[in-house]
């Protein structure tokens, strides 16, 4: 018996997650792809919504961000649904300064309606959640009151045993996962030139090979010099090197993006 099968990606979850393994490279990446790596064969893919925040400021941020949407869209297959940050004055944990913090409003919200609503109107059959954040537990208690079932994917560095608990399946998204679903780079379009992947977003060879002739001599240098297991460290050096480039070229944006 076949069964549909909608997913909820909690964006910024994952994108914390990838961060905060140093692993920037899996940021240009294909949610459709990735989440039909956990479909089983009679089941089919019916929607994936994907749930940000629209993110104005540091300049750089915007333009990756603005990017990659650009990318999400000609792709196809992915709603996106977008909350906004607010700036809050904070107390700094180390020395009690207010500081101001970026935080996300109204995302989690839309996700947890959104869930609920899908199954309310039997949309699914099998909701596929892909967030570690434990604000989920009463939307999907909602779900599964509904008759229908929910799927965690539990994203690189993000987890909630709570969250799993309260789940009819888990499963952990790995690294392998992530690398088997990034988009092409670059990314063809029927209109315009194709779209290339913010350059802080690139592994250390993709941004190599951005490189112009004199900078990519140094770069595979440094890499030749260096072992494999300091390579991470010559991420700053190729930013830096990509930045000069742009100043160089009269480049508005000076920062890596």
């Amino acid at each position: 018996m076949r069964e549909r099968v909608c997913a909820y990606i909690d964006g910024l979850n994952v994108y914390q997650g990838i961060i905060d393994r140093r692993r920037r490279d899996l940021l240009w990446l294909d949610y459709v792809a990735l989440i039909r790596q956990f479909l089983h064969p009679e089941q089919t893919l019916d929607g994936v919504y994907y749930f940000t925040a629209h993110r104005r400021t540091p300049p750089e941020s915007y333009a990756r961000q603005q990017r990659y949407f650009e990318a999400l869209d000609p792709k196809g297959g992915v709603t996106r649904v977008e909350g906004h940050f607010e700036r809050r004055k904070l107390p700094c944990v180390h020395c009690g300064r207010l500081t101001e913090v970026p935080r996300e409003r109204a995302t989690d919200v839309q996700l947890a309606a959104s869930l609920v609503h899908g199954a309310a109107g039997n949309e699914y059959d099998v909701a596929v959640l892909l967030s570690g954040d434990s604000d989920y537990l009463l939307p999907i208690k909602h779900v599964q009151h509904l008759g229908k079932k929910v799927k965690l994917l539990r994203p690189v560095g993000r987890r909630s045993d709570q969250l799993a608990d309260a789940c009819d399946y888990v499963r952990d998204v790995r690294i392998a996962h992530l690398l088997a679903a990034k988009l092409p780079d670059p990314l063809p379009r029927t209109e315009g030139k194709p779209l290339e992947c913010p350059f802080s977003w690139l592994d250390l060879a993709g941004k190599q090979a951005r490189l112009n002739e004199g900078h990519r001599a140094q770069m595979a240098a440094a890499r030749e010099a260096l072992p494999a297991t300091h390579h991470n460290h010559l991420h700053g050096l190729a930013d830096q090197m990509w930045t000069i480039e742009g100043r160089a070229l009269g480049h508005n944006t000076i920062t890596p993006w």
